[in-house]
């Protein structure tokens, strides 16, 4: 039921007004006003905070004085309507012409109608149909003490009538100035409809409290302290976390200033949020012992800045989240585990794919990388995202040609509930957006189908994806590094690879050498692999120098994973510390079906050092015309043709020799 206190001095009144109260359901608390005075007023004001008052309806000086304490509960003005108005002025006029009868004078009277707050009347037309000079004058003061000034003032200033209250009947008769007392109620209409009123505020204000409730009690509930301010800078929503944050007590911070509370928020940040429609993210706050990440952001109505909103997190919570996040993805197998110094090899050609691929790093550019299966693509790959600024976001690997064609589409860009048939009901992200912020890692790119270079194509030039089954699209800031052992130049003009799609991804190109190519290190990786095996494997294993030769000579097709795997099998099946010539050649055979003899198993003693005589990887077979051709393209210049065919200056040189390519390079 609503609650209303209706302050009076008037018993018929407030008579009526519980009538009427009585009949509306309204719960009245009827208060008559002794005195109009501070004390009174005050204690009236406690009363009504103490039952839970919604609203006060008051007039005059007891309306002044309750603003003048600034009453938490909203106080609405009793109607002063124009009947009592009038009324009090026809009176006046009848009493000036009654004295001006006796005198025999004309003159026009000038005449004072005093109230606390501005009256809504209309003081022209009320001048001209009394004949008389009506001036809404405002008291300025409560202060008793200093009405006797006020009304010697009016006297001073020429007013010949003031109309006012019986509060004021004291005060007139001391300074001797004609005076008209209004001591008539209030209208029965009026009381009504101000109840009226009062009971339509009430009910607004316990929606209000209602939604504002909720508001907070979802604020309170938030794990990061939250504090809004309005236009002035002063405080109206604060939480419970901020309020420990801070050290503070909620009520007791509304409506003071935020830097008040905070001192070492910088006044200039919320000044332009306020002003200029500014926010800040990511700023460090220092408040004691305590580190906060504070986040603002200008709160409007319809573009109108009515505010701001700050969100402080400690320091130590982001760390936490930072951690957890980590092993979430950790587990979930979303990380870069190798780096550069997880690479072997010693080699020229080597060395220059490792120093391109450091250089790579620094940027955010796509990178393709291009070799032969199992040189170690995704390894050159995952150094360079440990090597980037996104070292510490997620790393996700999709292998293209181990999808099916027909979930490609919804691995890459997730789907939403009902999607499809055996879709998740929760619907599901895609390995794209799990990559957001870090680097997707395409493994032979050259296996997605044309549909999937599509989509992939629109997420490299828009950066955003849309969920299959949805119409909303996802922002997306990833770094593409796609792998492929084929020579994607070869596929577009088959029409199985998009040539827009290759250049996009060909931003930078990094060419991975094959074993055959590296000289000695195919040495370092045998007796790397051997250790390691042995280690595990808890097997002490030695391969003898010639037994290493006859490894080095075989042309390992598989390259580096090959050879991994024939060390793993070497340590596993040795039955003795030593490991010659004749137990590797016998290996060799079993594993890769040699029947050859020893003389005829393998080429020269060193051919580690000779170049393959058909290159494999991004050059296709017409090797010696694609390098006459880039020569050409480039004018002669060695580097940027070696750049265009994916392979190490070095190498272009050496196959420039075996080719016969001199300086005269046109063919």
């Amino acid at each position: 039921m609503t609650k209303i206190m209706y302050l009076t001095s008037d018993q018929e009144e407030l008579r009526l007004a519980m009538d009427y109260a009585k009949k509306n359901g309204i719960s009245l608390y009827p208060k008559t006003i002794p005195a109009p005075e501070e004390e009174y007023v005050r204690m009236c004001a406690a009363i009504a905070k103490d039952r839970d008052v919604d609203v006060i309806i008051a007039k005059g000086r007891v309306l002044a004085f309750l603003r003048e304490l600034k009453c938490q509960i909203p106080t609405i003005p009793a109607s002063f309507y124009g009947e009592v108005t009038i009324g009090a002025l026809w009176e006046v006029r009848q009493k000036w012409d009654m004295e001006q009868k006796e005198k025999r004078e004309g003159k026009i009277p000038k005449v004072a109608l005093l109230s606390h707050l501005p009256l809504n009347i209309d003081e022209a037309l009320y001048s001209s149909i009394f004949r008389m000079n009506v001036k809404n004058v405002i008291v300025p003061s409560l202060d008793a003490n200093k009405s006797e000034l006020f009304i010697l003032e009016l006297k001073s200033k020429g007013y010949d009538y003031v109309v006012c209250g019986k509060n004021f009947q004291e005060v007139v008769d001391r300074v001797d100035i004609k005076a008209h007392y209004i001591t008539r109620p209030s209208l029965p209409q009026s009381i009504q409809r101000d109840l009226d009123i009062a009971k339509m505020v009430a009910q607004a204000i316990s929606d209000y409290k209602r939604s504002f409730g909720e508001m907070q009690t979802v604020i309170n509930y938030a794990f990061e302290a939250v504090i809004t301010i309005d236009q002035n800078g002063e405080i109206s929503v604060c939480n419970q976390v901020a309020a420990k944050a801070f050290q503070c007590e909620t009520p007791d911070v509304v409506g003071k200033k935020i830097w008040d509370v905070i001192p070492a928020l910088p006044r200039e940040i919320p000044e332009q949020v306020l002003k200029n429609d500014e926010k800040y993210y990511g700023q460090v706050l220092e408040y004691g012992n305590q580190v906060f990440v504070m986040n603002v952001t200008p709160l409007k109505k319809k573009e109108e800045v009515i505010g701001a909103v700050f969100h402080f997190t400690e320091f130590q919570d982001i760390e936490k989240l930072e951690a957890t996040v980590k092993r979430e993805y950790y587990s979930k197998g979303y990380n870069a585990r190798y780096t550069f110094r997880d690479i072997v090899g010693a080699s020229e050609e080597m060395e220059e794919s490792r120093r391109l691929a450091e250089q790579f790093a620094k940027y955010n550019s796509n990178v393709l990388i291009v070799g032969e299966t199992g040189t170690g693509k995704e390894i050159f790959a995952q150094s360079i995202h440990n090597a980037s600024l996104r070292k510490e976001e997620p790393f996700v690997a999709v292998n293209c040609g181990a999808i099916p064609v027909n979930l490609l589409e919804s691995e890459l860009f997730g789907y939403v509930d009902g999607a499809f048939t055996g879709a998740s009901k929760k619907g599901k992200k895609g390995l794209v957006e799990i990559a957001d912020h870090g680097t997707l890692f395409l493994d032979e790119i050259s296996e997605m189908d044309l549909a999937g270079q599509v989509q992939l194509l629109r997420v490299l030039e828009e950066r955003v994806i849309r969920r299959v089954g949805d119409d909303k699209e996802i922002p997306v800031d990833i770094r593409v590094i796609a792998a492929s052992n084929k020579n994607l130049l070869d596929l577009i003009e088959q029409g199985k690879f998009r040539e827009d799609l290759y250049y996009r991804l060909n931003v930078l190109t990094l060419y991975v050498p094959p074993l055959r190519e590296r000289g000695d290190d195919i040495l370092l990786l045998i007796r790397k692999f051997v250790d390691e095996f042995g280690k595990n494997l808890k097997k002490n294993v030695r391969i003898l120098e010639e037994a290493e030769k006859r490894i080095c000579q075989y042309e390992w097709k598989g390259n580096v994973r090959q050879l991994k795997n024939f060390c793993e099998r070497l340590v596993i099946v040795a039955d003795q510390p030593e490991l010659g010539e004749a137990f590797v050649e016998r290996q060799l055979s079993d594993v890769y079906m040699l029947k050859l003899s020893r003389r005829q198993s393998l080429p020269a003693p060193e051919p580690v050092k000779a170049e393959p005589k058909k290159p494999q990887g991004i050059l296709p077979l017409n090797e010696k015309e694609e390098i006459i051709r880039a020569l050409n393209q480039t004018k002669g210049n060695r580097l940027r043709a070696a750049e265009l065919l994916g392979i190490s200056k070095t190498s272009l040189w050496r196959k420039m020799k075996n080719y016969g390519i001199t300086e005269q390079y046109d063919a």
